[in-house]
């Protein structure tokens, strides 16, 4: 149940980032879906099941390793050099600028003196 759970809990930031921030979502659910196929697997008991949650590791650890690759190689260049397929926010995150990014940073519980 607790492998089923982290499964449905990983959700809850793709849900939310949408396809803003696509690379890290595909990551994110991803290891949803292991999760989940492991899940079943102890649930079960079933073989296709462990050979699915495999594969599904196996296809997670390629897509974390472009994501990680990306993402540090983007850090380091300050610029895009592999697709992260940044849209919306996401990509307006990364555009230098950083007024946007503090304009509702007023409005957030912390930041006022009264909530």
């Amino acid at each position: 149940m607790l492998l089923l759970l982290a499964g449905l809990a990983l959700l809850i930031p793709v849900t939310a980032s949408g396809s803003d921030k696509l690379v890290a979502s595909v990551v994110l659910a991803t290891s949803s879906l292991r999760f989940f196929l492991t899940g079943a697997y102890h649930l079960s008991g079933g073989t296709a099941w462990k050979e699915a949650a495999g594969v599904t590791g196996l296809v997670l650890t390629a897509v974390a390793l472009y994501a990680a690759l990306a993402f540090e190689v983007e850090d380091v260049r300050h610029r895009t050099v592999l697709p992260t397929l940044r849209r919306g926010s996401g990509a307006k995150a990364f555009d230098g600028t950083s007024g946007h990014q503090f304009a509702d940073v007023i409005k957030e519980a912390g930041v006022r003196r009264e909530l």
